[in-house]
């Protein structure tokens, strides 16, 4: 719309032209009635129609002139308003449009937002089901580790049973091996034993004096310690005959017999250090 100020001054010089033909009008009139007092009213007469006439068009022309002049304002006013509604209507729909596009992009914006929400806890969803499974595994490798060791375990008792019992059932064929050495040995030893008692026996009798007192019938029983070369260190009674002579007579035969004869394999000289025997003089 067109302001009051920028009307008047586009219509600025046929308005001054208007006001002109106005004052030149009222000049006119002012002038007729002063030639009325004058002599000669006739010429007068004669000549005022022409006045008035002239004046009656000047202000036709006048008058359409301000009514092309309003009308053009009115048209002038018409397109402005028409051309300020579109204006207008083109600005309300800008701003339609714009709040439009707010209100999508705040949506768009929204969206977004609830998308990296959602992406947000699917991550976090996804590191916790990553994290409980890496548990669940670690779990099971212990789990499996503890298993395997557990067999193992029991597999390293197993053979170790096995080798125990082995070398049990070794050992016991051992010992009984040993055992059937041991006593075939003793019975070696006990029987090369006696061979060598009965030695000393009879070298015993051969320097035993039979004492006078004596009787027929006698017998004892003497201990007798030997060193390794046979010599005698001591001879004791250790079951009398109840004849002091005649277990004197078989102490003194013992000493003069030494050295008593010893076998020479070492197992069979460990009973002969000392050793016990009987002595009967038949």
């Amino acid at each position: 719309m067109f302001a009051p100020g920028e009307a008047l001054g586009e219509y600025k010089r046929p308005f001054i032209f208007a006001l002109l033909v106005h004052l030149g009008v009222v000049i006119v009139l002012s002038a007729n009635i002063t030639l009325d007092s004058r002599p000669t009213p006739v010429q007068i007469q004669s000549e005022q129609p022409d006045i008035v006439q002239a004046v009656a068009v000047d202000e036709s022309q006048v008058q359409a002139q301000m009514d092309e002049i309003r009308a053009a304002e009115i048209k002038r006013k018409r397109q402005q308003e028409a051309k300020q509604k579109s204006l207008d209507k083109q600005a309300s729909d800008a701003k339609r449009q714009r709040k439009a596009e707010e209100q999508r992009l705040a949506k768009v914006k929204k969206q977004r937002k609830e998308q990296a929400q959602k992406q947000k806890q699917e991550s976090q969803r996804l590191a916790e089901l990553e994290k409980q499974n890496k548990k669940e595994k670690a779990q099971l490798e212990k789990i499996q580790s503890e298993a395997r060791q557990a067999e193992d375990e029991k597999r390293r008792l197993q053979e170790e049973a096995a080798r125990r019992k082995q070398l049990k059932e070794e050992q016991q064929l051992l010992a009984k091996e040993q055992a059937k050495r041991d006593a075939k040995q003793r019975a070696v030893s006990q029987k090369e034993s006696l061979r060598y008692i009965a030695l000393m026996q009879d070298k015993v009798k051969r320097n035993w004096i039979n004492p006078l007192a004596s009787k027929k019938g006698l017998e004892c029983v003497v201990r007798v310690r030997l060193n390794t070369s046979g010599k005698v260190l001591l001879v004791q009674v250790v079951h009398g005959s109840g004849n002091t002579a005649f277990d004197r007579s078989v102490e003194a035969a013992v000493l003069k017999s030494s050295p008593l004869p010893l076998p020479k394999e070492p197992t069979i000289m460990e009973g002969f250090p000392e050793l016990r025997f009987k002595f009967t003089p038949q």
